[in-house]
């Protein structure tokens, strides 16, 4: 599953995870949608709550070429050069580093620094930007948990299936013969690898002020668990009206049947996003230290980072598309924010990249050719003009989820 290595103390933060439930609004205290909340001395209803995260279905259709293909046999055409950006924190910002204290069972880590200057490693960026280039080009789903499937109990294997055989289709590639976009030009990985054409450098912070003043010390965070394919309910579609229970394979109707179904990417509810909300900084300081939270020191918002991403011998097709991927088709306003680092589901890790300079090698093949920097205007233009080679229908979902205001004045739970 994904969010692996957005537990305490991961230096590379984490990336959104792929699998969820229809119903988005689910209430974990409840277990169903709508109940009304109704107090037993006839009260008015509370306010519901909703869930931290949603989902964005997989694509329909998934197109794989061989790697000559996306570069069109023609380095003449190819392009290389600089894209230099800037991240703007909207919420705090969680990236653990050193351990503050070794001999006890609750964990206190500092930011993420080199050299005393905090820093987002651009591993955390490039993992973000990766998720949706795939969400947004019908691409395949890189990251998937390949052990066992559990019913909703964790009692024991159903199918016994990995994951990637129920991908189908939307499995992660494995050789350059055929790759979907996704895969062409952040490469492969495992044994028949292929090196990516992008690399994103770390994030250095612009020290503005004091750290002391940009940085909320000794934050006790509630308790996360990374997130369980096994809890049936929450990450998969209902397969059946009849359906009163189900796992990876069979159902259950009212009459107490049991029917077999084949599971596939279809069963899955897609990949899976945070949405962004308010941080509570009073609340945590009422949370209880115990050996399953931790204590982390955290950026505050509106805190500015700026990083690079290197590119080498892409298609101005490629290049437009991580434009977009970065700006999230708007690079003019902060409305639209990803999601890095550690406690995305408590509101932490909100962010808006913005583009502020895009410098093009002429000829990618010639060592002595010029540079040719894009002024602001062609760089807004080439991001809007990318949008309808996108897959439509992820594209507006993803505008929603990203929109920094989507839940305002909704309560958010984890």
């Amino acid at each position: 599953m994904a969010e692996k290595n957005d537990n305490y103390g991961s230096k590379n933060g984490s990336r959104p995870g792929y699998y969820g439930s229809k119903n988005n609004n689910y209430n974990r205290n409840n277990n169903r949608k709508g109940n009304g909340n109704k107090g037993s001395r006839g009260t008015k209803n509370k306010t519901e709550k909703v869930n931290p995260y949603t989902f964005i279905p997989f694509s329909k259709r998934l197109v794989r070429r061989n790697i000559e293909e996306y570069l069109n046999d023609n380095k003449e055409k190819l392009i290389s050069g600089r894209i230099d950006c800037v991240l703007k924190t909207k919420s705090p910002l969680a990236i653990p580093d050193k351990i503050k204290n070794k001999n006890d069972e609750h964990k206190s880590y500092y930011f993420y620094e080199v050299g005393g200057i905090p820093i987002i490693p651009g591993s955390s960026i490039r993992g973000c930007m990766r998720n949706i280039f795939e969400t947004v080009t019908e691409s395949c789903v890189s990251k998937i948990d390949e052990g066992k499937l559990t019913d909703g109990k964790n009692t024991s294997a159903t199918r016994n299936k990995k994951m990637k055989s129920i991908m189908g289709k939307h499995s992660v590639c494995v050789r350059k013969e055929n790759v979907c976009s996704t895969c062409a030009l952040f490469g492969l990985t495992g044994e028949r690898a292929m090196g990516s054409r992008v690399r994103f450098t770390d994030a250095v912070m612009e020290l503005g002020k004091p750290l002391e003043e940009m940085t909320h010390k000794n934050i006790t965070l509630k308790e996360l668990a990374s997130p369980q394919v096994s809890a049936v309910k929450l990450y998969t579609k209902k397969p059946d009206d009849s359906a009163k229970s189900w796992s990876y394979g069979y159902y259950t109707d009212a009459e107490k049947n049991k029917h077999f179904f084949e599971v596939n990417a279809e069963f899955l509810n897609g990949r899976k996003y945070y949405w962004h909300h308010k941080f509570d900084i009073n609340g945590s300081k009422r949370v209880k230290r115990n050996k399953r939270n931790a204590t982390m020191d955290l950026i505050k918002e509106n805190a500015e980072f700026r990083y690079s991403v290197f590119f080498d011998g892409i298609t101005e097709e490629e290049l437009n598309k991580l434009l977009w991927a970065i700006s999230l088709g708007d690079n003019d306003n902060e409305i639209y924010c990803q999601k890095i680092g550690h406690g995305k589901p408590l509101g932490l890790g909100s962010v808006n990249n913005r583009v502020e300079k895009v410098i093009v090698k002429k000829k990618s093949y010639d060592l002595n050719s010029d540079y040719v920097e894009w002024n602001v205007s062609e760089i807004k233009d080439r991001i809007s003009s990318i949008e309808e080679k996108l897959d439509s229908k992820s594209v507006l979902e993803l505008k929603k989820i990203t929109n920094l205001n989507a839940k305002k004045g909704e309560l958010v739970s984890y």
